[in-house]
């Protein structure tokens, strides 16, 4: 009998110390005392990574730590990669997750196309496919590496307007390059700078305006579309409307000058059950909110977090009275302020500021990379990139591109239009920059 009773209070001693050892507590040497501690989770892109905590090293990613509650200050290092950095306050049972994503110091340079691009816009924030603007001037013979070429019209003309399509690799028995619309079917004498041009809800056709000629200053920007929020209504003065089907090669446009703006609203009607449909798939409580006093920017892919640019100034109430355990510690903000960039964690009910409203009228507004946890800034004369809640920015392009142009890929690649030989071309051309 009292084998069994010794044997019954050495189970349930070792089956306590199992279950307090398994939620972090430790017996502290010093002090002679089990105290409770803190797990955290650190890994990285790429693995591997050094792990230093509070400048001291503990070693490589992927690691688990258990440490006491306290203030702690992480570093992942990897060499040939900016560093990643995070300052969390730890408790005691709780598990802290850090995912540090790095980019490397030096990104690469491709070149995509060799036509000569007056402008580009994408179709949508995270896109696979952008509509490219050829020159329209007379071509200058010159010895260029091999690229995607486009096929002449009857005249010999390759000028006009094409998609690039990221996602048709070159083993593809489809062309990456595909003109869709030549310039002669459009108007003589054209300027491509001339053009604006506005997408259907799926992206599949686009309407083509002439406008007015405008001075080079006025463009700030090539990018006139956005995939939650679009501008469904005619620029202020144009001369034509022509619906073109991106999907078409060469194809030949309708004119519907006289009925835009019929269909313009109709577009307006589907994008907006769209967007209401997809911000009830994803649960948001404060859908006036971003319907009333934000212009929404971008979605991330896995559907959990919103880039919005407030219009009115604005509070968020809190959806959850207490944060969940172990989430994001970066400060937050719930009142908005117009013009200011924030971005909406959908799960956590965190509102991070991400850029000012003055910084937002010097650049163009930051979409989210396809991973879902970051954010890309076009800053004009630089491409920087830093964590959803705006900490570890760094710039990670810094060569020759045309400011008012910049788009992502599903993989990841940042596209821009540079000229690396001006002296010989008046245009540049599309190139990926890669940043993995």
């Amino acid at each position: 009998m009292i084998i069994r009773i010794v044997t019954a209070i050495l189970f349930v001693a070792i089956l306590v110390s199992i279950v307090a050892y398994a939620r972090g507590y430790r017996l502290d040497v010093s002090s002679t005392a089990i105290t409770s501690t803190g797990l955290v989770a650190v890994t990285s892109t790429p693995r591997t990574a050094k792990v230093y905590v509070n400048s001291e090293l503990k070693g490589i990613t992927d690691l688990s730590l258990n440490l006491a509650p306290g203030t702690y200050t992480f570093t992942v290092v990897k060499e040939g990669y900016f560093p990643w950095q995070k300052t969390v306050k730890l408790k005691g049972e709780i598990v802290q997750s850090l995912d540090a994503i790095l980019y490397p110091v030096n990104s690469s340079l491709n070149p995509l196309t060799n036509i000569g691009i007056v402008k580009a816009i994408p179709i949508g924030t995270e896109s696979d496919r952008i509509i490219l603007f050829s020159d329209n001037s007379p071509k200058v013979p010159t010895e260029e590496p091999a690229l995607p070429e486009p096929t002449p019209s009857s005249d010999g003309s390759t000028a006009g307007i094409y998609v690039y399509d990221a996602s048709r690799r070159v083993i593809s028995f489809l062309p990456n390059l595909q003109r869709i619309i030549s310039y002669d079917k459009i108007g003589p004498a054209l300027n491509p700078l001339d053009l604006e041009i506005v997408f259907s809800p799926d992206g599949k056709q686009m309407i083509v305006f002439t406008v007015e000629t405008t001075t080079e200053n006025t463009r700030s920007t090539y990018r006139q579309y956005n995939e939650y929020y679009p501008r469904y209504t005619p620029p202020e003065s144009f001369i034509q409307a022509l619906l073109v089907n991106i999907d078409e090669a060469d194809g030949t446009p309708l004119n519907i000058t006289e009925t835009v703006e019929s269909l313009m609203d109709a577009w307006t009607q589907t994008k907006d059950r769209q967007l209401s449909t997809l911000t009830k798939a994803m649960d948001v409580p404060l859908g006036d909110f971003f319907k009333e006093t934000t212009h929404i920017l971008d979605i991330s892919q896995d559907k959990t977090r919103i880039l919005y640019q407030a219009t009115a100034s604005a509070s968020l109430a809190p959806i959850l009275k207490q944060p969940l355990i172990g989430s994001n510690q970066t400060s937050e903000v719930r009142n908005t302020e117009p013009n200011n960039v924030y971005l909406y964690d959908v799960k956590e009910d965190k509102n991070y500021p991400i850029i000012s409203g003055s910084e937002a009228q010097k650049q163009s507004l930051p979409i989210l990379h396809p991973n879902s946890k970051n954010i890309i800034f076009n800053e004009s004369k630089s491409i920087s990139i830093s964590d959803f809640d705006g900490k570890n920015k760094y710039k990670v392009y810094s060569g020759p591109f045309d400011p008012r142009f910049f788009a992502i890929s599903s993989d990841g690649r940042i596209f821009v239009l540079t000229n690396l030989n001006p002296e010989l071309a008046k245009f540049g051309d599309l190139y990926a920059v890669g940043i993995r």
